[in-house]
């Protein structure tokens, strides 16, 4: 399944307003797309990128259901050649620098090569840094009449505000879960667990298809495991960090999320039906019984905070932070456990 056909049916109203303001010659200068990891944000602005450049929509003057994927704009696009298209993200380490938005300003001053709309995506847009940042803002300050500049971001907040303010926001949510799942069918035709995995991605489909292999629900159960052994005082830290080192990092801290998210759940319901990973209940049920309500917010928060650092601009010595953490959350004391990587 390509990234460019348009194959995910919860993007269908926000298609038909972009759709909309460009027939009507109404599109902006810029866009902020916003949403969870896995919420396809980048999936969606390739797409729509693809589609406004197709020369099918030139030629029709109006934007059709999909690419034509015949036309010469459309082969160009797939090439990665298309000169009125621009992708800007991170090359050598985890930041837009200054040069690649300069060169992307110095792209937005020259005319269309193909005599229609230029295309610019800037993602994740929140790795760019300081400098990266106040560049591009004066190039949406003075805008170019043929060019629509789309940002991707997962943690908008974290966007000078003066580069939100312009920018038309939208938000990439959850899709209804009767459509995640009917999707869900067509992508995975050989499992019968949909409901299980679409509940353990929190209701993000892309989530099951992008992360959610084998791999990653067999260390679920192998880090709910030693998180309930940690708990009850039936491990040390560092046999448990043993344990769950393997996995990689940012599953391993997703997971933790997870998990600590559902023992906060129970806590508050005492309903076994409110835990989201059900076929892992028993030992969620475990952890809350060994702690406090305050450890399991502190410990959620945490994990949370570490993920940020684990997918931010910042390249942290990633078994220091596991075993920091494995420790922390073996002291048992939320003031500990919440000091930590904030």
């Amino acid at each position: 399944m390509s990234d460019t056909d348009f194959s995910y049916p919860w993007f269908a109203n926000l298609q038909a307003l972009l759709d909309g303001q460009y027939v009507a010659d109404k599109l902006p200068h810029a866009i902020l797309l916003t949403g969870e990891t896995y919420s396809g944000k980048l999936v969606f602005a390739i797409q729509l990128a693809k589609r406004f450049l197709c020369d099918e929509t030139k030629a029709l003057a109006a934007v059709t259901p999909t690419p034509c994927n015949d036309c010469a704009s459309c082969h160009l696009f797939e090439a990665g050649t298309h000169p009125d298209f621009s992708h800007v993200a991170p090359q050598d380490s985890k930041q837009i620098k200054i040069d690649q938005v300069r060169g992307l300003i110095a792209w937005v001053a020259t005319t269309s090569q193909r005599n229609g709309l230029k295309v610019a995506i800037v993602d994740p847009a929140e790795q760019m840094n300081h400098q990266s940042a106040n560049a591009l803002l004066k190039c949406l300050e003075e805008p170019s009449g043929n060019t629509f500049i789309i940002l991707v971001s997962s943690r908008s907040g974290s966007l000078l505000p003066t580069i939100r303010s312009r920018c038309q926001q939208y938000a990439i949510g959850l899709p209804e879960r009767s459509q995640a799942l009917q999707w869900l069918h067509a992508a995975l035709p050989n499992r019968d667990d949909y409901e299980l995995l679409l509940d353990i991605a929190g209701g993000l489909p892309l989530a099951v298809t992008m992360q959610l292999n084998d791999d990653y629900l067999a260390s679920r159960k192998v880090v709910v495991e030693q998180l309930a052994k940690l708990c009850g005082n039936q491990t040390t830290a560092l046999k448990s960090v043993a344990e769950v080192q393997k996995i990689e990092i940012e599953d391993f801290l997703d997971i933790c999320q997870s998990i600590f998210s559902d023992a906060v759940r129970y806590d508050a319901t005492k309903d076994i039906n409110a835990i989201r990973n059900s076929d892992i209940a028993d030992s969620i049920v475990q952890i809350q019984n060994h702690t406090s309500v305050d450890f399991l917010i502190a410990a959620y928060n945490r994990s949370c905070a570490d993920l940020r650092i684990v997918r931010s601009t910042s390249n942290p010595n990633k078994q220091q932070l596991l075993e920091a953490l494995w420790i922390d959350l073996r002291s048992g004391n939320p003031h500990v456990i919440s000091q930590f990587g904030l």
